[in-house]
Protein backbone atom coordinates (compact mmCIF):
# COMPACT_ATOMS: atom_id res chain seq x y z
CA UNK A 1 0.00 0.00 0.00
CA UNK A 2 1.80 3.47 -1.07
CA UNK A 3 -0.15 6.49 0.62
CA UNK A 4 0.51 10.30 0.49
CA UNK A 5 -0.92 12.36 2.85
CA UNK A 6 -2.22 15.96 1.15
CA UNK A 7 -0.35 18.57 2.67
CA UNK A 8 -2.44 21.33 1.95
CA UNK A 9 -5.99 21.31 1.06
CA UNK A 10 -6.00 22.60 -2.31
CA UNK A 11 -5.55 21.49 -6.28
CA UNK A 12 -1.88 22.42 -6.15
CA UNK A 13 -1.59 19.87 -3.16
CA UNK A 14 -3.42 17.04 -4.50
CA UNK A 15 -1.54 17.44 -7.83
CA UNK A 16 1.66 17.35 -5.62
CA UNK A 17 0.10 14.09 -4.36
CA UNK A 18 -1.03 12.56 -7.64
CA UNK A 19 2.23 13.77 -9.69
CA UNK A 20 4.43 11.67 -6.69
CA UNK A 21 2.13 8.31 -6.87
CA UNK A 22 2.35 8.23 -11.15
CA UNK A 23 6.10 8.47 -10.56
CA UNK A 24 5.74 6.06 -7.53
CA UNK A 25 4.28 3.63 -9.60
CA UNK A 26 5.94 4.89 -13.18
CA UNK A 27 2.46 4.81 -14.63
CA UNK A 28 1.89 8.35 -15.87
CA UNK A 29 -0.81 10.71 -15.48
CA UNK A 30 -3.20 7.62 -16.54
CA UNK A 31 -2.85 4.72 -14.47
CA UNK A 32 -6.25 3.35 -14.92
CA UNK A 33 -6.14 2.39 -11.23
CA UNK A 34 -8.22 2.76 -8.37
CA UNK A 35 -7.02 4.94 -5.50
CA UNK A 36 -8.86 4.93 -1.75
CA UNK A 37 -9.59 8.65 -0.82
CA UNK A 38 -10.39 9.48 2.78
CA UNK A 39 -11.47 13.08 3.45
CA UNK A 40 -11.50 14.89 7.22
CA UNK A 41 -15.15 15.16 6.61
CA UNK A 42 -18.22 13.88 4.58
CA UNK A 43 -17.86 15.55 0.80
CA UNK A 44 -20.35 14.92 -2.36
CA UNK A 45 -19.36 12.24 -5.05
CA UNK A 46 -21.08 12.37 -8.04
CA UNK A 47 -21.13 8.47 -9.72
CA UNK A 48 -23.67 9.12 -12.45
CA UNK A 49 -26.13 11.02 -13.72
CA UNK A 50 -28.69 9.89 -11.28
CA UNK A 51 -26.69 8.89 -8.11
CA UNK A 52 -24.16 10.82 -6.17
CA UNK A 53 -23.81 10.60 -2.07
CA UNK A 54 -21.74 11.88 0.99
CA UNK A 55 -18.68 10.30 1.41
CA UNK A 56 -15.93 10.10 3.72
CA UNK A 57 -13.73 7.40 2.48
CA UNK A 58 -14.22 6.20 -1.26
CA UNK A 59 -12.67 4.53 -4.36
CA UNK A 60 -12.21 6.61 -7.11
CA UNK A 61 -9.69 7.07 -10.20
CA UNK A 62 -7.98 10.11 -11.70
CA UNK A 63 -7.30 11.71 -14.75
CA UNK A 64 -5.76 14.99 -15.37
CA UNK A 65 -8.11 17.19 -18.17
CA UNK A 66 -6.93 18.15 -21.45
CA UNK A 67 -7.64 21.47 -19.76
CA UNK A 68 -5.24 20.33 -17.04
CA UNK A 69 -7.77 20.70 -14.06
CA UNK A 70 -7.80 16.89 -12.09
CA UNK A 71 -10.81 14.81 -12.42
CA UNK A 72 -12.26 11.91 -10.63
CA UNK A 73 -14.24 8.87 -11.81
CA UNK A 74 -16.16 6.19 -9.75
CA UNK A 75 -15.00 3.90 -12.59
CA UNK A 76 -11.52 2.16 -12.53
CA UNK A 77 -11.47 2.82 -16.91
CA UNK A 78 -12.96 6.21 -17.29
CA UNK A 79 -14.69 7.86 -20.33
CA UNK A 80 -15.62 11.07 -18.84
CA UNK A 81 -15.19 11.84 -15.23
CA UNK A 82 -15.88 14.92 -12.99
CA UNK A 83 -14.02 18.02 -12.16
CA UNK A 84 -12.24 17.67 -8.68
CA UNK A 85 -14.51 20.01 -6.45
CA UNK A 86 -13.05 22.77 -4.10
CA UNK A 87 -15.16 20.82 -1.72
CA UNK A 88 -13.15 17.60 -2.11
CA UNK A 89 -10.04 19.62 -2.23
CA UNK A 90 -10.80 21.54 1.17
CA UNK A 91 -11.50 18.68 2.93
CA UNK A 92 -9.23 15.60 1.39
CA UNK A 93 -6.81 14.44 3.66
CA UNK A 94 -4.63 11.52 1.89
CA UNK A 95 -4.93 9.41 -0.93
CA UNK A 96 -3.80 5.26 -0.78
CA UNK A 97 -3.33 3.13 -3.62
CA UNK A 98 -3.57 -0.26 -3.07
CA UNK A 99 -3.14 -3.57 -5.00
CA UNK A 100 -6.17 -5.70 -6.00
CA UNK A 101 -5.42 -8.10 -3.30
CA UNK A 102 -5.27 -4.98 -0.94
CA UNK A 103 -8.42 -4.09 -2.10
CA UNK A 104 -9.59 -7.37 -1.12
CA UNK A 105 -8.45 -7.53 1.67
CA UNK A 106 -9.76 -3.56 2.51
CA UNK A 107 -13.63 -5.07 1.95
CA UNK A 108 -12.72 -8.21 4.19
CA UNK A 109 -12.07 -5.87 7.08
CA UNK A 110 -15.37 -3.73 6.29
CA UNK A 111 -17.20 -6.65 6.48
CA UNK A 112 -15.90 -8.02 9.34
CA UNK A 113 -15.67 -4.12 11.03
CA UNK A 114 -19.56 -4.79 10.96
CA UNK A 115 -19.88 -7.17 12.60
CA UNK A 116 -18.25 -5.85 15.79
CA UNK A 117 -20.97 -4.33 18.58
CA UNK A 118 -20.71 -0.72 18.56
CA UNK A 119 -20.22 -0.52 21.97
CA UNK A 120 -17.35 -3.21 22.26
CA UNK A 121 -13.39 -2.47 21.09
CA UNK A 122 -14.22 1.04 19.82
CA UNK A 123 -10.34 1.41 19.62
CA UNK A 124 -10.00 -1.50 17.58
CA UNK A 125 -13.02 -0.38 15.25
CA UNK A 126 -11.28 2.71 14.62
CA UNK A 127 -7.86 1.44 13.61
CA UNK A 128 -8.82 -0.99 11.36
CA UNK A 129 -11.49 1.94 9.51
CA UNK A 130 -8.34 4.22 9.40
CA UNK A 131 -5.71 1.12 8.07
CA UNK A 132 -7.19 -2.23 7.41
CA UNK A 133 -3.62 -3.07 6.21
CA UNK A 134 -3.01 -3.60 10.27
CA UNK A 135 -5.09 -7.29 10.24
CA UNK A 136 -2.30 -8.97 8.53
CA UNK A 137 0.03 -7.41 10.85
CA UNK A 138 -1.85 -6.57 14.40
CA UNK A 139 -4.38 -8.68 15.05
CA UNK A 140 -6.13 -11.69 13.48
CA UNK A 141 -4.77 -12.79 10.36
CA UNK A 142 -7.55 -15.48 8.79
CA UNK A 143 -10.48 -13.21 9.81
CA UNK A 144 -10.99 -16.76 12.14
CA UNK A 145 -14.28 -16.47 14.62
CA UNK A 146 -15.96 -18.74 16.87
CA UNK A 147 -19.63 -18.82 17.55
CA UNK A 148 -20.25 -19.15 21.39
CA UNK A 149 -23.81 -19.59 21.53
CA UNK A 150 -23.70 -23.12 21.52
CA UNK A 151 -20.77 -23.10 24.37
CA UNK A 152 -22.47 -21.51 27.47
CA UNK A 153 -26.05 -21.89 29.14
CA UNK A 154 -28.68 -19.27 27.53
CA UNK A 155 -29.23 -17.55 30.59
CA UNK A 156 -25.42 -17.05 30.29
CA UNK A 157 -25.58 -15.81 27.06
CA UNK A 158 -28.42 -13.16 27.54
CA UNK A 159 -26.85 -11.92 30.93
CA UNK A 160 -23.50 -11.07 28.92
CA UNK A 161 -25.61 -9.61 26.28
CA UNK A 162 -27.05 -7.50 28.47
CA UNK A 163 -23.85 -6.65 29.98
CA UNK A 164 -22.79 -5.36 26.72
CA UNK A 165 -25.91 -3.43 25.73
CA UNK A 166 -25.22 -1.17 29.10
CA UNK A 167 -21.10 -1.69 29.49
CA UNK A 168 -21.37 -3.30 32.64
CA UNK A 169 -18.52 -5.65 33.87
CA UNK A 170 -19.70 -9.54 33.73
CA UNK A 171 -17.41 -12.55 33.88
CA UNK A 172 -18.36 -16.39 33.69
CA UNK A 173 -16.04 -19.51 34.22
CA UNK A 174 -17.37 -22.70 33.01
CA UNK A 175 -14.87 -25.79 34.30
CA UNK A 176 -14.91 -29.11 31.76
CA UNK A 177 -13.34 -32.02 31.77
CA UNK A 178 -11.22 -31.13 28.40
CA UNK A 179 -11.96 -27.57 28.46
CA UNK A 180 -12.32 -24.45 30.39
CA UNK A 181 -13.89 -21.86 29.24
CA UNK A 182 -14.99 -18.05 30.18
CA UNK A 183 -15.97 -15.08 29.90
CA UNK A 184 -15.11 -11.53 31.02
CA UNK A 185 -16.34 -7.90 29.83
CA UNK A 186 -15.23 -4.34 31.66
CA UNK A 187 -15.20 -0.68 30.72
CA UNK A 188 -11.19 0.37 30.63
CA UNK A 189 -9.78 3.08 32.68
CA UNK A 190 -9.22 4.76 29.09
CA UNK A 191 -13.44 4.93 28.12
CA UNK A 192 -13.18 1.21 26.00
CA UNK A 193 -15.02 -1.71 26.26
CA UNK A 194 -13.53 -4.57 25.95
CA UNK A 195 -14.64 -8.31 26.40
CA UNK A 196 -13.09 -11.81 25.91
CA UNK A 197 -13.67 -15.43 25.69
CA UNK A 198 -10.71 -18.37 26.56
CA UNK A 199 -11.04 -22.15 25.90
CA UNK A 200 -8.11 -23.40 28.80
CA UNK A 201 -7.00 -26.93 28.33
CA UNK A 202 -8.95 -28.38 31.82
CA UNK A 203 -6.89 -27.46 34.84
CA UNK A 204 -4.05 -25.62 32.73
CA UNK A 205 -3.46 -21.63 32.15
CA UNK A 206 -2.87 -22.74 28.75
CA UNK A 207 -5.42 -22.35 25.67
CA UNK A 208 -6.78 -20.62 23.00
CA UNK A 209 -7.71 -16.46 23.37
CA UNK A 210 -10.35 -14.78 22.05
CA UNK A 211 -11.77 -10.97 21.64
CA UNK A 212 -15.49 -10.61 21.70
CA UNK A 213 -16.63 -8.63 19.14
CA UNK A 214 -20.52 -9.42 19.51
CA UNK A 215 -22.76 -10.98 22.22
CA UNK A 216 -22.31 -14.00 20.34
CA UNK A 217 -19.04 -13.99 18.21
CA UNK A 218 -15.23 -14.28 18.92
CA UNK A 219 -12.61 -13.23 17.04
CA UNK A 220 -9.66 -15.41 17.16
CA UNK A 221 -6.26 -13.36 18.96
CA UNK A 222 -3.02 -16.65 20.04
CA UNK A 223 -3.09 -19.65 21.30
CA UNK A 224 -0.74 -19.96 24.59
Amino acid sequence: MVKFSINEPTEAGFKEAYEKLCTELNTGNYPYQKYLVKFRKPVTIVHNRKLQTKEKEVELSFFIAANGHPCYSCRIHPRHGRYITYEMFEHMDAIYLYSEDDFDYANKTKKFIGRFHRNLWTNIQQELIEDPSVMKTKYYNNFGTVNISQKFPKVVLEQLKNAIENKESYSYREYGEKRDLSIEAKLGDDGVYRAWFSSEFAGCGNGSYYLLINPTTAAFREDD
